[in-house]
């Protein structure tokens, strides 16, 4: 397969972290700079989806509330039949590649990518946990997250050259909070109550 395609179509799945999201979108921004005619698409967890909406350099986001952070009971089997349409809509969307940014291994991550049916699927594996894949990246040295992103990358012939994260933040978010302007803030984690 060609990737100098006019209009291809990638598939990219970050459907972890909020600090994994940001530290992702320099990539974005260089496929984006590679293949300029492209569509990205990006499939995101609820909660980090409202990062990239709106960024200049994805073209859709398909966002799904992951079904292990709803208590047992409807709301689950909800959370559930919502990410089988998701996995569905995907199927038929006929992408060129599929990348999965992701620094461990994830079963959904994998899932979305099977049924992405591209004929380049970029993600973590090795001997052991291929995967789906057709070009397998090994687990994260110690490295920056930006720096780890791009070594999915590689087998589209893109280095990192200098691209910064960013995010979407709305006119009343930022309106509320600017009185933080100029702090440094740390979130340690959403997920440890501790």
């Amino acid at each position: 397969m060609s990737f100098r395609k006019k209009q291809m179509r990638f598939l990219l799945v970050r459907n972890d972290h909020i600090g994994d999201m940001i530290c992702t979108t320099p990539a974005f921004q260089a496929i984006k700079k590679q293949f300029p005619k492209c569509s990205i698409e990006v499939v995101a967890s609820s909660c980090n989806a409202p990062l990239i909406e709106g960024l200049s350099c994805v073209d859709k986001v398909h966002s799904y509330e992951k079904p292990s952070r709803k208590p047992w009971g409807i709301s689950r089997l909800k959370a559930y039949w919502k990410k089988l349409c998701l996995f569905h809509k995907i199927f038929y969307r006929h992408y060129d590649v599929c990348i999965v940014f992701r620094g461990d291994y994830s079963p959904s991550a994998n899932i979305f990518s099977r049924f992405s049916r591209a004929r380049k699927r970029i993600g973590l594996g090795g001997p052991q946990k291929r995967g789906n894949y057709t070009h397998f990246i090994s687990p994260p040295a110690q490295e920056h997250e930006i720096l780890y992103c791009f070594t999915f990358l590689k087998p589209l012939g893109i280095v990192y050259q200098d691209e910064k994260p960013s995010m979407i933040l709305d006119s009343l978010k930022a309106k509320r909070y600017h009185f933080l302007k100029g702090r440094i803030l740390c979130h340690l984690s959403s997920r440890l109550e501790q």
